[in-house]
């Protein structure tokens, strides 16, 4: 079962035209509500330890359509996975990883030990700062959502465990939701259900 968020083809009439878009929402190729640039620091705040997966909003697809068709994306650096004209591509540019991890890292904000526990809003605004930062053909959306997940997920409980392990609290994580996480995920099962979590899917 395909498991990416496909778009609408741009021949299709716009989602979000600037005459009926959402109170609220953000213009083309402006950073989406809640993320912060990569290497900004992030005020503290108290997140909830687990998240329930669910399908994005009408809300959240209008305005990732919009993403997608911004104009501006054009002029972002290409994916293509036979990196044609210089595109990049995951597991060969490490500037992926890099930025993936800034990404999360910037906009984290919670006491969730791994990436099933964050909340789907939290992931849209990740994926979201993706969109943004690269172009790609609609041919490639699914893979490369899947990619980009993937990677995010390997990313966030690798750290994450490693820090707990290590019992060193991360930079991107406050006193608060670190004692909260830590005292959450003392006990042996919930250690079980944390690696079950990790689990790529």
């Amino acid at each position: 079962m395909r498991q990416g968020r496909p778009q609408l083809t741009l021949s299709e009439p716009s989602a979000m035209a600037p005459s009926s878009a959402p109170p609220g929402v953000v213009p083309s190729g402006s950073v989406p509500p809640g993320v912060v640039p990569p290497g900004a620091v992030p005020h503290a705040s108290v997140g909830s330890s687990s998240a329930v997966p669910a399908a994005p909003s009408p809300y959240v697809r209008r305005r990732e359509d919009a993403l997608l068709r911004a104009p501006s994306r054009r002029n972002q650096p290409h994916l293509h996975p036979d990196k044609l004209n210089g595109a990049f591509w995951f597991g060969i540019d490490p500037e992926f990883h890099a930025f993936i991890r800034a990404t999360w890292q910037g906009n984290y904000w919670g006491s969730w030990a791994s990436w099933n526990f964050v909340p789907p809003e939290k992931k849209d605004q990740w994926w979201h700062a993706f969109i943004q930062h690269y172009y790609w053909e609609d041919q490639f959306h699914d893979e490369i959502y899947l990619k980009w997940k993937k990677q995010t997920q390997v990313t966030v409980c690798g750290r994450i465990s490693q820090n707990r392990r290590d019992n060193r609290q991360p930079s991107y994580m406050s006193d608060t939701n670190w004692a909260t996480m830590v005292e959450k995920y003392s006990t042996e099962k919930e250690k079980k259900e944390e690696y079950k979590s990790c689990k790529i899917s």
